[in-house]
């Protein structure tokens, strides 16, 4: 499925010529050489913008559409008329010398172009024969342009030709020989197209992918006997019967969204591309808005796109009308060597897709410290929360990331692991106010995933806020612990760890055992409070809580667990919500 929606996506993208021709491919470019019509070296013309990135400008090779040379790994492969310094001039471009590799990459590259060029009747063509009948790496040194941009050819990233006015890559006459290249492969019945035509040997790799090889790495790949069948043995991609054609027009469409942070997102090792069946780019800035953080989405949006998907309706978003039932994609992957492996691949309508997100953001909706008010969690957010402070690798597992997103986009249960990895902290990290940055065992967003969880894969009535109804042992337990820390807080203002440092991990999973010694300290700090109002007001607490229990269970499962967390957080929350008013 995932290779036919990116085909169709191909189709389309090419009808605005957002992607190049099938035969071509977008490469960097750092310099043009100029020649004139004897193919002698006039000069060089950089092609380096200058962009913003982080803040910062930066200067980046120019993106071109060049001819698709097809891969090169160890061995010497020349790419028409896009290459660098080795194979347009027979230089090393380590030491800047002459070496047997780099005569050999020069002699391959003028073979190469002769071949291609020597019939095109085109000025142009002709010059890029002269230049390499004519160029002597030997000699190199001697040419005044070469010896002049000598470090400027030797760093860039790729080299390509000009002549007069323009690139020769632009030249009509010369881009028809590099159309369509099939004609020498084993054809076959194409499963994208329905029908018998050329089947890719290797597919086109995929470029940019975070933590992936910077040459590229393939969505499609066989090298290993194991993968051949049916006798197709050494024919690689022949057995994956998709054809040349499909294969470049899937891969320039994925190309295209990787290098577009609009409609590509990145958490740790998980990688993500995204993108509407009719193109519609506000579909894109809608998901990455609400999906990733991109924008801060406004209370007065929120409401308007989940009335919109409610009733089944358009969504309005910046003034823009979103079908419902435009269709809408999402492939994730992240690297494995040379190649990419597909963790996920989700088809939904755009309607539906938003609908679970704010069902979604709905579970998570926790009340904030004072002063804050709750905005959507990102993808990445969640993701960071399992993540243990003292870990050496700051990185959630590509699984649970890929299994969360599932459950969101889809409407799932979550995943065990997520519920796991916020819980597992909770009980057994201490409190860290002094680190850099500081470091806290029960935060909003740990709090929220336990939430969701409990509300989703529980099916537990978990309110936003404090709920004082609420009778379940174990969260009236964590509102009691809550309550008792903050009369030890009241009545030591100077104390520096509280009997959350102390007696936390125990209580929340072995609470018999640690209340009623918090009872007994509860006493001891009640008759250090001078305001006698404060003691009655205090003791009505406490007495309103103990009467919701039916005794102390000997130990809380992990499920319980979360609703003490969520009661406890709770709690601290009305505390502060009181402070305030008062």
């Amino acid at each position: 499925m995932v290779i036919d929606s990116l085909y169709q996506h191909y189709e389309q993208l090419n009808e605005k010529h957002l992607v190049p021709p099938v035969g071509w491919t977008l490469s960097k470019v750092s310099l043009a050489l100029r020649l004139d019509e004897h193919g002698s070296l006039l000069g060089v013309i950089p092609l380096e913008e200058t962009v913003v990135r982080k803040n910062k400008e930066v200067t980046v090779p120019k993106i071109v559409a060049v001819p698709d040379g097809g891969k090169r790994s160890v061995n010497i492969c020349p790419m028409p008329l896009c290459d660098g310094a080795s194979y347009f001039f027979g230089v090393d471009k380590e030491s800047g010398k002459v070496s047997k590799r780099s005569l050999d990459c020069f002699n391959a590259a003028k073979e190469k172009h002769i071949e291609l060029l020597k019939d095109v009747d085109s000025p142009a063509a002709k010059a890029v024969v002269s230049f390499f009948e004519n160029w002597n790496p030997d000699k190199a040194e001697k040419n005044p342009v070469y010896a002049e941009n000598k470090q400027a050819i030797l760093k860039a990233s790729n080299l390509v030709f000009w002549f007069k006015d323009g690139f020769v890559l632009d030249d009509e006459k010369v881009a028809n020989v590099f159309g369509d290249t099939s004609s020498d492969l084993t054809c076959g019945f194409c499963t994208v197209l329905k029908k018998e035509a050329p089947i890719a040997r290797l597919h086109p790799s995929i470029k940019g992918v975070r933590g992936a090889q910077s040459s590229g790495a393939a969505l499609v790949s066989y090298n290993s006997p194991s993968s051949t069948s049916y006798g197709k043995d050494g024919l690689q991609g022949l057995n994956a019967n998709i054809s040349k054609a499909v294969a470049d027009g899937y891969a320039a469409a994925l190309n295209y969204l990787v290098a577009d942070s609009k409609h590509y997102k990145a958490i740790d090792d998980l990688s993500f591309v995204y993108w509407a069946e009719n193109n519609s780019e506000v579909c894109q800035d809608v998901f990455a808005d609400f999906g990733f953080g991109d924008g801060e989405i406004t209370q007065s949006e929120l409401d308007s796109i989940m009335r919109a998907v409610e009733t089944g309706g358009a969504i309005d978003f910046d003034g823009v009308q979103i079908p419902y039932n435009n269709k809408f994609y999402i492939l994730s992957f992240s690297p494995n060597a040379s190649r990419l492996a597909v963790r996920g691949v989700y088809q939904s309508s755009f309607g539906d897709m938003m609908a679970r997100l704010c069902k979604h953001q709905k579970e998570l909706c926790i009340v904030l410290p004072q002063g804050k008010e709750w905005t959507p969690l990102p993808i990445w957010k969640l993701m960071l929360a399992t993540v243990p402070p003292k870990s050496t690798k700051k990185a959630a597992s590509p699984k649970l990331a890929s299994a969360t997103i599932r459950a969101i986009i889809s409407g799932g249960r979550y995943p065990e692991a997520l519920y796991q990895s916020v819980l597992s902290p909770i009980r057994s990290e201490q409190d860290c106010p002094d680190a850099r940055p500081p470091t806290y065992k029960v935060t909003p967003t740990r709090v929220a995933i336990i939430k969701a969880y409990l509300i989703r894969n529980k099916e537990r009535m978990m309110t936003v806020a404090l709920d004082e109804t609420n009778t379940t042992p174990a969260y009236v337990l964590g509102r009691l612990f809550a309550l008792l820390e903050h009369i030890q807080s009241d009545a030591n203002p100077t104390i520096g760890k509280t009997i959350k440092d102390k007696y936390f991990n125990a209580a929340i999973s072995a609470p018999a055992s640690v209340f009623a010694k918090l009872q007994m300290l509860n006493t001891h700090n009640l008759r250090k409070l001078e305001n006698e109002g404060r003691v009655i007001w205090f003791e009505r607490q406490m007495t309103d809580l103990m009467g919701k229990l039916d005794g102390i269970p000997k130990t809380l499962n992990p499920e319980e667990q979360g609703i003490f967390t969520l009661g406890y957080y709770h709690q601290i929350q009305k505390r502060f919500e009181k402070k305030g008013e008062n």
